[in-house]
């Protein structure tokens, strides 16, 4: 057997012979290695039956405190003592007992009745309660087992210590428990099981709560409220393109409705939420949010209003080609009050932003680095979406090297996101700029999705979106207007093109690349007869370096 379910025999027989033999006929018959075991179930109800009744008593409600207990939980220690005697209980330490085998305790667990349970859950919970009220997750745990109402309150303190700890999954169930036992406070537990979600990578159920949410907060006219709880979403957003519009625009209304009602904190917060929402179809009014959300924060002596506030400065940087350098200082600066302050997701976030903006210039040692720190963290966190760009990036950086992309791209692409906005066509796009970059047989019957325009130009071709793949977009658009001989388009695209002189055409995204934009410069400079300047960025393109 694997070394994780013998591991999972060792841990629940504490290697008892007869329990391992027990728990390997479960493996063998394919059972849930969780269950108790027929015969183990026999001989612990057996050996139960012969104690004193009141020894009986103490042990279930053991079984209900936990593999571990203390003293003040169980009851009396005579029955205690006789317990351990008899070797269902180990003593830890003074006043401190464990069960002798894990299944003993879940055979006399769940052996009780649910009446039965909930009623010691109850007891074992207001123990706690007395001895020792600060541990919430505990006291959330047995309350909710209870039905008790306390549980709301207590799942939700313990949620708010696991997201300090970065523990997300674990805030995620405490969201749960907090939600399935409160009556009021609703939305606010709401956005924390969001936020919760959102750094799992649960973002289609994170979505799906967000929008409920403003379902509950559209007929409450308390602006602290709603403030409230739009700030609350303050996760990190690396992508530019919204994965669902029309809840973001409906973020963005209830924002600008409650703006001029709050006080500078949730000002910056809910400006920032505002540019991040609008992304790259803001136009001035988000760049113009970004902007006073920074400012504001600069004020403040908050570094989590200042980290969220850079995030949405970051959403804002694409109003035109050639930004990478701006996108370094955002990146840079992100890093450095994240790290300084224990922020790590936006740390992490930072050092995506680098891995981007220093493909775009080519700078593939300094990506390297910050694309090992985004991996480190990841792990470190259990933060699942920032491997998953990580991936993108090595076949980007393989893409770039010369080496063949493909199977890195369709692993990168099933390791999945939950976003709409990046999923609708991109591993095509990225195959098919592979392919125009090393002169590789080109495959345009390839679903693009929204990329279609550009990647499978027919018709009129659009100005692309200013986002993170702006430079690809608008590369391939300008490959379109030489072929075609449309110097209009190409005076255009010239001029757009010509800041981003010394980048890479899409490696900014740190999914995917063509060629130097200098290259394409190049033979738009040369299909207008410019034959001078198609030299320069022959030479530029040519020296652009690349590993």
């Amino acid at each position: 057997m694997d070394d994780d379910t013998a591991s999972m025999i060792h841990r629940r027989s504490g290697g008892n012979p007869f329990f391992v033999r027990e728990l390997a006929r479960l493996v063998a018959a394919g059972s849930d290695l969780s269950a108790v075991p027929a015969g183990v179930r026999d001989v612990v109800k057996y050996r139960l039956s012969r104690l004193p009744a009141e020894v009986q008593s103490v042990l279930r409600t053991a079984s209900v405190a936990g593999e571990s207990f203390t003293l003040d939980v169980a009851g009396s220690l005579d029955a205690v003592e006789v317990a351990v005697q008899h070797g269902f209980l180990v003593e830890v330490a003074a006043q401190e007992f464990r069960f002798s085998h894990a299944l003993v305790r879940d055979t006399l667990y769940q052996d009780l009745s649910q009446t039965r349970r909930a009623h010691l859950h109850l007891a074992v919970g207001s123990a706690l309660e007395r001895a020792r009220p600060d541990d919430v997750a505990a006291l959330a745990h047995h309350f909710s087992l209870a039905s008790d109402p306390r549980a709301a309150g207590y799942a939700r303190a313990a949620a708010s210590l696991a997201e300090a700890r970065f523990d997300f999954g674990e805030a995620a169930r405490l969201w749960r428990i907090a939600l399935a036992s409160a009556s009021a406070d609703r939305l606010e537990l709401i956005m924390g099981l969001v936020r919760a979600l959102s750094f799992t990578g649960s973002l289609g159920q994170a979505r799906e709560l967000r929008a409920s949410a403003l379902d509950l907060l559209d007929p409450v006219d308390d602006p602290e409220l709603a403030a409230r709880v739009i700030a609350s979403f303050d996760v990190p957003a690396i992508w530019t393109t919204p994965d669902d519009p029309a809840l973001a625009a409906r973020v963005v209304a209830v924002t600008e409705r409650v703006l001029p009602s709050v006080t500078s904190a949730s000002r910056s917060r809910l400006l920032a939420t505002i540019a991040m929402e609008l992304r790259s179809s803001g136009g001035h009014r988000a760049v113009a949010a970004a902007s006073e959300a920074v400012a504001i924060a600069r004020t403040l002596d908050d570094p989590a209003v200042l980290a969220f506030a850079l995030n949405a400065q970051f959403m804002q940087s694409f109003s035109r080609a050639g930004l990478a350098p701006q996108r370094v200082r955002i990146g840079t600066e992100l890093v450095d009050v994240a790290s300084r302050n224990s922020l790590v997701t936006f740390e992490v976030l930072g050092h995506m932003i680098l891995m981007q903006a220093h493909s775009a210039l080519a700078s593939f040692a300094e990506a390297d680095t910050h694309a090992a720190e985004v991996t480190r963290l990841g792990r470190d966190y259990q933060l699942p979406l920032a491997e998953v760009f990580v991936q993108w990036y090595r076949a980007l950086r393989t893409s770039v090297a010369g080496g063949d992309a493909a199977l890195l791209y369709r692993a990168a692409f099933l390791a999945g996101t939950e976003m709409p906005g990046l999923g609708d066509g991109i591993l095509s796009f990225a195959l098919l700029c592979h392919q125009l970059r090393n002169g590789l047989p080109v495959s345009r019957d390839l679903d693009f999705g929204v990329y279609e325009p550009w990647c499978r130009p027919g018709g009129v071709i659009p100005p692309s979106p200013h986002d993170l793949l702006f430079e690809a977009r608008t590369c391939l658009h300008a490959i379109a207007a030489v072929e075609r001989g449309d110097r209009e388009s190409m005076a255009e695209l010239y001029d757009v093109l010509l800041p981003a002189a010394g980048e890479l055409a899409g490696a900014g995204s740190g999914l995917l690349t063509l060629k130097p934009v200098a290259y394409y410069l190049g033979e738009l400079a040369r299909g207008l007869g410019r034959h001078r300047e198609a030299a320069q960025h022959d030479k530029q393109a040519a020296a652009l370096a690349t590993p």
